[in-house]
């Protein structure tokens, strides 16, 4: 598998629970925020499918809508978390 590098910017709080973290468990930051990346996008994978497979079923448009407004708290929610 290929990499990239890349710079990010977090809040120094973050960075220092990163670091107690990574040491803990024995990976890099590099693994850490590759991880953390893969989980988010599996997560958002997940739910698109839950949307699609109960617009199949004929689930109604109030639904669907709670469906994204979900996605859209996890997102916000996650992303004060990283």
């Amino acid at each position: 598998m290929s990499t990239i590098k890349t710079a990010i910017s977090i809040d120094t709080k973050t960075f220092r629970k990163v670091q107690r973290l990574t040491k803990k468990l024995h990976i890099s930051r590099s693994q850490f925020f590759g991880q953390a990346a893969k989980h988010m996008i599996d997560k958002d994978e997940n739910l698109d499918l839950i949307r699609k497979i109960n617009a199949s079923y004929g689930e109604d448009a109030e639904d669907l809508s709670r469906l994204e407004s979900e996605k859209a708290y996890s997102r916000r929610k996650h992303a004060d978390v990283w």
